[in-house]
């Protein structure tokens, strides 16, 4: 368990320092969520922006997997 290599926490972390748009888009689409739970309307900013980053992550994935068969 104190392998760094192995441990669960440090891989956690390790993944979440690596990727830092999906960590912004994971906040930006849960509080969207949460504001169409309490059904309240989401600005038109917040929907632009969640369009923005997720076509990112979108682009983003389909670049690597182009460059991996290449």
């Amino acid at each position: 368990m104190r392998n760094p290599e192995t441990n669960p926490f440090s891989l956690f972390f390790k993944a979440i320092s690596e990727n830092y748009a999906g960590i912004i888009a994971i906040i930006l689409v849960g509080s969207a969520c949460f504001l169409w739970l309490q059904e309240k309307t989401v600005p038109d900013a917040l929907q632009n922006l969640i369009l923005i980053v997720v076509s990112f992550l979108f682009g983003q994935k389909s670049k690597n997997n182009q460059s991996e068969s290449a």
